[in-house]
């Protein structure tokens, strides 16, 4: 495949095979698809880029409405009696801008240790309206009256089925999805499905 979004230098030979057969996958689901000047978001506010020791943005397509960005990681896994490893990883990642300010929000599945968290601390930000979502994410933001505007019923709804293991955070105008799934062609294209349906909102 030509003109891929990332530059393949350092990568083994089955990274790259994966790499290629999952923009192919891209390509062939979404044919307009192309590859665009370098995406600005501010990285340096986004809690999932400060996840690791290192995260940085090195290729993009633009699909379906928005961005699939292909990040390289860097982290420390804790090991066994071996001691921790040294991991460097890539992983697929989706951008939607917007024109609007959503202020800053984090949305995730809820978990047990949310729901009890909750009761002693509440801090999640919970839409009366909609018992199945409030039931079903954790919400939290910075600006209530900005997050309860900007996630309205058609963005809730949009957002629904979101795998147990992705994640939503924005930061003003800039929506990113992540998850530290490995990269496969069927998921990718989920990815950027999922984050089309969120782009159609604009």
């Amino acid at each position: 495949m030509k003109n891929l979004p990332f530059e393949t230098m350092g990568l083994r030979a089955e990274e790259i095979q994966v790499l290629e057969s999952t923009f192919v996958a891209l390509a062939n689901r979404y044919p307009s698809s192309s590859i665009k000047d370098r995406l600005v978001i501010p990285t340096e506010q986004f809690d999932c880029f400060n996840f690791y020791q290192k995260a940085e943005v090195v290729g993009e397509i633009t699909v379906n409405g928005c961005y699939i960005i292909l990040v390289n990681v860097s982290y420390i896994a804790v090991g066994d009696k071996y001691g921790d490893r040294h991991i460097d990883a890539r992983q697929l990642w989706a951008v939607v801008k917007f024109k609007k300010d959503f202020g800053r929000i984090l949305i995730r599945h809820e978990t047990l240790a949310d729901k009890i968290t909750e009761l002693i601390h509440p801090i999640e930000l919970d839409f009366a309206d909609d018992k199945p979502f409030s039931n079903k994410f954790y919400v939290v933001t910075n600006d209530k009256n900005k997050a309860l505007l900007a996630m309205n019923w058609n963005f809730r709804n949009a957002v629904m089925d979101m795998p147990t293991d992705w994640m939503i955070e924005i930061v003003g105008n800039d929506l990113i999805i992540y998850s530290s799934r490995l990269i496969d062609p069927v998921g990718s294209v989920a990815l950027a499905e999922f984050a089309g349906k969120i782009a159609s909102l604009r």
